[in-house]
């Protein structure tokens, strides 16, 4: 009978939903703007208001925080993998060294915020706006950033292999010693651009728009 009681316990925990994130840690960043290092993994709260808090190493993975304001935050050495932040206004947040991997920041406000050395591989940030943004030593492997605006943002050393950049506009954006390799190139705008020290063995161009502005349809089928 006890061996009964303690699988019928068993079962009735794993049936019970278990909050992912500390409540009294939301409380705390809502009061105060800072939660240092706090558990924020799964949060769902969309339209959010949390511009120029402090949220270094905060777990925020797998957050749901369409809409939210998160401007001008700090966010250095978070992790916010598979979060959801769709539509968001990140503008000039500070996520240096984050982990990001598969992070959904598609229509987001990116302008003017840093990623410098942070891991996005196969992130999402299709049709955002990336301008002024320091991506320096950034993983972008395998993102999708189609239609994104880059215009004018630092590539310097970060890694684009494979990613889709499929119509994004890259105009006077920083390229040196970046890696395109594999990378989907169609109708991107690389207007102002200086590839010389970047490697694009392999990558498309198709309707691609070159640093002096000719059209490179070298791999159109």
């Amino acid at each position: 009978m006890l061996r009964l009681a303690l699988g019928l316990c068993a079962l009735s925990l794993l049936a019970t939903p278990a909050l992912a994130f500390d409540p009294q840690k939301l409380a705390e960043l809502q009061d105060t703007g800072k939660c240092f290092g706090c558990d924020l993994s799964g949060l769902e709260l969309a339209d959010g208001q949390f511009a120029d808090s402090y949220l270094t190493y905060a777990n925020l993975n797998r957050a749901k925080l369409m809409g939210a304001d998160l401007s001008g935050s700090y966010i250095r050495f978070a992790s916010m993998e598979q979060a959801d932040f769709t539509g968001a206004d990140l503008t000039e947040a500070d996520m240096w060294d984050a982990r990001l991997a598969g992070i959904v920041l598609a229509e987001a406000k990116l302008d003017g915020a840093a990623f410098e050395g942070s891991s996005m591989r196969g992130a999402d940030l299709r049709k955002a706006s990336v301008t002024n943004a320091n991506v320096k030593r950034t993983n972008l492997r395998d993102a999708m950033l189609a239609g994104a605006d880059f215009s004018k943002a630092d590539f310097s050393a970060a890694s684009l292999r494979g990613a889709d950049l499929t119509g994004a506009n890259f105009t006077n954006a920083i390229f040196a010693n970046t890696g395109l390799r594999e990378a989907n190139l169609t109708d991107a705008n690389l207007t102002g651009v200086d590839l010389s020290t970047t490697n694009t063995t392999d990558a498309i161009f198709c309707g691609t728009i070159m640093p002096d502005g000719t059209r490179n349809d070298a791999d159109c089928s």
